[in-house]
């Protein structure tokens, strides 16, 4: 008792204590939009504007840089810290890792809780493997599935329990699931960043998670977030072949590079460009390079992934908004159901 009780006194601190993160609307005609891409989060790129995300405390910083950009938030979670602690058909994170420990054990055979670390306040850095014999096999064939490396983009944590719980019902029932289950080994790494979902917060301590990973160029960069730093080992550990960071939102499909407008080599280009083509084919998504479809972003996962090994590393924006209404939760399942399953496929016929 005493154990939970020190728990949830932690997470109401955690929630209060939540960074605050302002938004604003620069135009495209900023000669500094580089410097402020480099400095700054762009996480939207609009017909005569961008939008950018800056935490409070860099304001005057950014005022510098951009000193006619408009704000449109003041605190783009407000909604989220008035909210109550329990946000209706969204889960805890203690509910993610009741609900791992429940498929791992309603399915022994196919799935199979695997850690790898701790995050800088001691919550528990697990992945779910889900293949045949998930306790001894050792495939080449491995991806990963990621979300909530952004805390506050609640959505991406239950498309990835949703496709999670439908590859494994669906084994020995759909010829195409049971297929990408018997030959390849997918991890689900639900929530990437803890700090920041327990707080709901976009950020882990003040840093952008998403902005922590080495690109072309810059490869000694100090340790990031621990988290990260966690999850980077973990990607070299298992070599894998292929990676979906989701996200949220803007209805995006996109693959490297995102540090440099540059283009990766012809072939992977191509190769990346059919790919995210045919995953938004269904679901109407826009595909590109990041840096074209958004912006340039200098230390995003995509590029970490891609330059280690070259595996398809994609990065995902789900949907219209971060945390939707709950009726609303299984139409984005829906949009991330057909486009994930392809991205599987291409990992099974390498």
């Amino acid at each position: 008792m005493k154990i939970s009780l020190v728990l949830v006194l932690s997470l109401i601190t955690l929630v209060a204590n939540a960074e605050t993160i302002k938004s604003f609307s620069v135009s495209k005609s900023n000669s500094k939009i580089s410097e402020i891409a480099t400095s700054f989060e762009i996480v939207e790129n609009r017909e005569k504007d961008f939008i950018v995300y800056v935490l409070d405390s860099k304001t005057d910083k950014f005022n510098r840089m951009a000193p006619l950009a408009k704000l449109i938030s003041e605190d783009i979670n407000k909604e989220l810290k008035n909210k109550s602690q329990k946000i209706q058909g969204y889960h805890s994170f203690e509910e993610v890792q009741s609900i791992a420990k429940e498929l791992e054990q309603s399915f022994p055979t196919l799935a199979k809780i695997e850690h790898y670390g701790t995050s800088k306040n001691g919550l528990p850095l697990f992945a779910l493997k889900i293949t045949k014999d998930a306790k001894k096999s050792n495939k080449v064939k491995k991806s990963m599935l990621t979300s909530a490396t952004h805390g506050d983009e609640l959505i991406t944590v239950e498309v990835l329990l949703s496709l999670s719980r439908m590859l494994l019902e669906s084994y020995g029932k759909d010829d195409r699931l049971t297929r990408i289950v018997d030959e390849s080994e997918t991890y689900f790494i639900f929530v990437v960043n803890p700090e920041g979902f327990t707080r709901r917060s976009r950020y882990a301590g003040g840093i952008d998670p998403n902005r922590q990973y080495p690109w072309p160029g810059n490869p000694n960069r100090s340790t990031p977030v621990k988290s990260i730093d966690s999850l980077m080992k973990f990607y070299k550990e298992k070599d894998f072949k292929g990676s979906i960071d989701f996200h949220a939102y803007g209805k995006m499909v996109m693959f490297p590079w995102g540090y440099t407008r540059d283009l990766i080599n012809s072939s992977d280009h191509e190769h990346f460009n059919l790919l995210t083509k045919d995953m938004a084919k269904e679901n109407r998504y826009k595909s590109g390079p990041i840096s074209r479809v958004i912006y340039v972003a200098k230390g995003s996962s995509a590029d970490f992934y891609y330059e280690h090994n070259g595996g398809s590393a994609i990065a995902v924006e789900l949907g219209n908004r971060k945390v939707p209404h709950h009726t609303k939760i299984a139409a984005v399942v829906e949009q991330a159901r057909e486009m994930t399953w392809k991205f599987l496929d291409s990992i099974v016929a390498l």
